[in-house]
């Protein structure tokens, strides 16, 4: 029996060039970078002493885009988009929401808040 694992399509603007990829849900960038990508310079290092606290690390820059950043914005306005915020934790506490990130059930971003 086939299982059908649900895929979401997404496109990602790198170098100048749309790259439009189907990739499931529970994929990070890292792995739409490595693995659906030629972009094999992107690395994760997970160090097992500091409580598995993982960091990904690539050669990657990102390049803002003024039209793209103003449709966002008009998006996020007009309520069509709209950001999911898992949690919040005051700076001073950025272990915990680091410790909040590698439980790996978040449903959405986790925000640290500065002031």
């Amino acid at each position: 029996m086939t299982t059908s694992i649900e895929t979401q399509s997404i496109f990602l603007q790198i170098n100048g060039s749309r790259k439009n990829l189907n990739i499931e849900p529970r994929f990070s960038i890292l792995d739409a970078l490595r693995d659906h990508l030629p972009l094999t310079g992107t690395k994760e290092d997970c160090d097992q002493s500091a409580g598995g606290v993982c960091q990904t690390g690539s050669m990657t820059q990102v390049g803002s885009n003024s039209p793209q950043l103003a449709e966002l914005g008009r998006l996020l306005d007009a309520g069509t988009v709209r950001v999911a915020i898992d949690s919040t934790f005051p700076f001073a506490d950025a272990r915990w929401a680091h410790e909040r990130a590698a439980r790996w059930h978040i449903q959405g971003k986790i925000v640290l808040m500065v002031t």
